[in-house]
């Protein structure tokens, strides 16, 4: 994995902020992998723009696949920790073994 460039890729370059993350998710997409957790709200934000961007801009994607050779195919979808801890919280109340409450 590479930085996403949340912090500084986006203020120097359009392709190259949307290229970082595409190469995070094409490496996810690579070893089999559909969901991406990233607790880092920029890193989320970074990816979840290069999703949308690579979906909506044939230009971006073009140049992306063809000038950086990714094989990305825009199945990796990213979601921050908090989605999956609210999405199964009955089945960890259902593990607790002891409460640690009173």
């Amino acid at each position: 994995m590479v930085c996403c460039g949340a912090s500084s890729a986006h203020a120097t370059s359009h392709l190259l902020s949307a290229a970082l993350p595409v190469l995070n998710l094409s490496h996810a997409e690579q070893d089999g992998f559909d969901k991406l957790i990233a607790p880092c709200l920029a890193c989320l934000s970074r990816f979840k723009a290069a999703n949308i961007e690579m979906k909506h801009d044939a230009d971006l994607r073009a140049k992306i696949v063809s000038g950086f050779d990714y094989k990305y195919q825009g199945k990796v979808k990213v979601y921050h920790p908090g989605v999956f801890l609210e999405m199964g919280l009955d089945k960890i109340r259902e593990r607790v073994r002891k409460k640690l409450s009173g």
